[in-house]
C-alpha cells in the first residue's frame, strides 16, 4: 500500500473540510455538556450557548478556546437569539449542526387555571417551543447542504388532573412508559402512578401490581 504525502497546505485544507461549527443550545451542563465534550473529541468549531455564562465559559475552556467559545442566550429573548447567531456565525462561519438542548420544566398542572399557572405555561411554551423555533430558523438560514438540527425532548412529565378525567388510553401510554423505567433500573415518579392506578387495566393493571 502506497502512503500519499500531502503538502502542508494540503493537509490544512482537508482538515479543515473535515471541521464543522456546532452550535450547542443549553452547553452549560447535563446533556448539553456532555455532547459538548463527546464531540469535542473531533476537530470542530464549538459554539457554546445558554444562560450559565460562566458555565459556558468553563466548558469552552476545556475544550480550548481557539476553538469554542461561550455566548449568552435566553430563548425567551428574541433580541439574545439574534445577537446569538450573530455572534457564533462572526467567529466561526455558518452553522453546519445545531443541538437544541435548552429547555425548561416547570408545573402546569391542568386543573390549575390562576394567573401563576398560566404564566407558567407561557413560558414553558417561550422556550422549549417557540424560541427553540426561532433558533432554528436562523441557524439555518446560512446552513449549507448537509446541515443537520438535532431537537433534544425532555423526559414525559406527570399529567397532574389526569384522575379527574379517567384516560384510559393516555393510562396505558404512561404504563408502558413506567415499565420501560423500570426494566432500565430507572426510578419512577410517585405522580406518575397516580396518573395510572385510577385507569388501571390489562397490562396497566399488571404494572401497578
Amino acid at each position: 500500500m502506497q502512503t500519499v504525502r500531502l503538502p502542508q497546505s494540503e493537509l490544512e485544507r482537508a482538515l479543515a473540510a473535515r471541521k464543522k461549527h456546532v452550535f450547542i443550545a443549553g452547553a452549560s451542563r447535563g446533556i448539553g455538556e456532555a455532547i459538548a465534550r463527546a464531540l469535542g473529541e473531533e476537530p470542530h468549531n464549538f459554539t457554546l450557548a445558554g444562560r450559565s455564562y460562566n458555565k459556558l465559559l468553563g466548558v469552552a475552556m476545556d475544550l480550548g478556546t481557539e476553538r469554542a467559545h461561550a455566548v449568552k442566550l435566553d430563548l425567551q429573548d428574541e433580541t439574545s437569539i439574534d445577537e446569538a447567531v450573530v455572534a457564533a456565525e462572526s467567529r466561526f462561519g455558518p452553522i453546519d449542526i445545531l443541538v437544541c438542548n435548552a429547555g425548561i420544566n416547570l408545573p402546569t398542572p391542568l386543573d390549575e387555571c390562576g394567573a401563576e399557572h398560566r404564566r407558567r405555561f407561557r413560558q414553558v411554551i417561550d422556550v422549549n417551543l417557540t424560541g427553540t423555533f426561532f433558533l432554528a430558523q436562523l441557524a439555518t438560514a446560512h446552513m449549507a447542504n448537509g446541515g443537520r438540527v438535532l431537537f433534544i425532548g425532555s423526559v414525559l412529565y406527570p399529567i397532574v388532573g389526569l384522575t379527574k378525567r379517567m384516560n384510559p388510553t393516555l393510562s396505558d401510554m404512561l404504563a408502558d412508559y413506567a415499565r420501560e423505567r423500570w426494566a432500565a433500573g430507572r426510578p419512577i415518579s410517585p405522580e406518575l402512578w397516580r396518573c395510572v392506578v385510577p385507569c388501571a387495566r390489562g397490562k396497566a393493571l399488571e404494572a401497578v401490581a
